[in-house]
C-alpha cells in the first residue's frame, strides 16, 4: 500500500474530490488554495489572543504539531506546504485557537486551554473505515492524504470543515 499527501480545496462543490484537483504529481497541493485556507482560519480567529495549530501526522514515526499565533498565516501557510511534501503524511488543521503558550513542547493543547472553537472539523478517513456521511455540504473540504491498496482501489481521506 502506498499514502500520498495531498490537498484539495473545492469551494465550488466542496463533495467533489477527484485525482485531478490535488495535482498532476505526487505529494502536490494547490499552494493558493492552500494560502487561502489558512487566511480564512486566521480571519475567523481574528480578534482573539491565542495561537492556532497545524499537525503533521505521518504514517509512522512522531506527531509533530506547530502553533501560529493568531494572524501568522503566513508562517502557517509555510509550514503546512512544507509538510504537505513529506511522503505519508497527513496534514491536520485544527479548529480551535489555543490560549498562548498553553501547549508546551510537541502538544496540540488540552481543552482546558482552548480560548474559542473556531469551526467543527469532521475527519473522514476511509482508510480506517471511518468515512461516515456529511448530512450537510461544509464549508471548505480538504484532502488530507490518499491511500492505494493492493486491489488498485483508492481510499480518499479528508477533512470536512463548518465554519461558525
Amino acid at each position: 500500500m502506498e499514502n500520498n499527501s495531498a490537498f484539495a480545496v473545492r469551494h465550488d462543490d466542496p463533495t467533489q474530490i477527484s485525482d485531478s484537483d490535488a495535482g498532476a504529481s505526487r505529494h502536490s497541493c494547490d499552494a493558493d488554495v492552500i494560502r487561502s485556507f489558512i487566511e480564512q482560519l486566521h480571519e475567523l480567529a481574528s480578534g482573539l489572543q491565542g495561537e492556532l495549530v497545524l499537525a503533521s501526522i505521518p504514517r509512522s514515526g512522531k506527531i509533530e504539531n506547530f502553533r501560529f499565533g493568531v494572524g501568522d498565516h503566513q508562517g502557517m501557510g509555510a509550514k503546512a506546504l512544507e509538510e504537505a511534501q513529506k511522503p505519508e503524511t497527513n496534514v491536520y488543521f485544527g479548529g480551535y485557537v489555543l490560549r498562548k503558550g498553553a501547549a508546551k513542547d510537541n502538544q496540540r493543547g488540552k481543552i482546558e486551554d482552548v480560548v474559542a472553537a473556531l469551526m467543527l472539523v469532521v475527519d473522514q478517513d476511509p482508510d480506517n473505515g471511518r468515512e461516515g456521511h456529511l448530512p450537510l455540504d461544509p464549508n471548505v473540504l480538504i484532502k488530507t492524504s490518499e491511500t492505494a491498496s493492493c486491489d488498485g482501489s483508492r481510499a480518499v481521506n479528508r477533512q470536512a470543515f463548518y465554519f461558525f
